[in-house]
């Protein structure tokens, strides 16, 4: 009991770090306890019948965040959803601007930055965001550092928050089932 005690009091520190990092530089923070949480915010937030764009991770297919999309009626733009590739995205020779992009950030860091491997890198060079980002972390992602000479112009950090997009990041900490 004490180790899950101390282990529960240093996430919260680790957490509250990054939280006021991310704050400083602009991006909105919240922690969903659950996956029901995480559903509540999805319902909450994202307006029925808008435009959304979701990245390529087995987390948001486990979470089966598409479906919760379609049952609100949103127009949901995915190349993958789990099990297939979707083509119908190969037919756009420019994407679809969504009023949210849901992704699972590939890191968190200390410092505050965000870096994501499902956002375009040629849409972010060109200042091309949607208009809210959310961007799901699990506590295997906060400060975990990336290995810079791997990371190609495909990855996009985030040092600040753009100022064409808001951007949440919300912490899963919990265990996703895949």
């Amino acid at each position: 009991m004490k180790q899950s005690t101390r282990l529960g009091h240093l996430f919260e520190k680790t957490w509250k770090s990054i939280e006021s990092a991310l704050q400083r530089k602009g991006f909105n923070t919240i922690i969903l306890e659950s996956e029901r949480a995480l559903r509540k915010f999805i319902y909450d937030n994202i307006p029925d019948n808008c435009i959304v764009g979701l990245g390529n991770s087995l987390s948001s297919s486990a979470l089966k965040i598409r479906e919760i999309l379609l049952e609100k009626g949103n127009k949901v733009y995915y190349s993958w959803n789990g099990d297939t590739y979707n083509r119908s995205m190969d037919s756009f020779e420019e994407h679809p601007v969504p009023d949210f992009f849901l992704t699972t950030a590939d890191s968190v860091t200390s410092e505050g930055r965000v870096i994501n491997y499902e956002f375009s890198g040629r849409a972010a060079s060109k200042h091309n965001f949607p208009k809210n980002i959310i961007a799901f972390s699990e506590l295997a992602s906060l400060n975990k550092r990336p290995n810079e000479r791997k990371m190609t112009s495909d990855f996009v950090v985030f040092d600040q928050k753009p100022k064409e997009a808001e951007i949440t990041v919300a912490l899963l900490p919990f265990n996703i089932a895949s």
